[in-house]
């Protein structure tokens, strides 16, 4: 649920299962890499369906990005 939108969001097994990875500081890199490991999937696919997946909630506010320093 977002309070700020005023919209409730439903997610199905794969989205709930990026949004508890996403508890923890991560990059899209290593988020991929852990979905593709976990799922046995087509790296390149889970790569590009991920960055689809954050972009759409980078637009409606849900999670924020940050700049990773070395």
């Amino acid at each position: 649920m977002s309070i700020q939108n005023g919209r409730y969001y439903a997610l199905n097994a794969v989205a709930s299962e990026i949004w508890r990875k996403l508890e923890q500081p991560t990059t899209a890199d290593r988020l991929s890499a852990s979905l593709a490991e976990e799922y046995k999937g087509d790296r390149g696919r889970i790569a590009s369906d991920l960055r689809e997946t954050l972009e759409e909630w980078l637009t409606h506010r849900l999670i924020e990005a940050h700049t990773v320093h070395p």
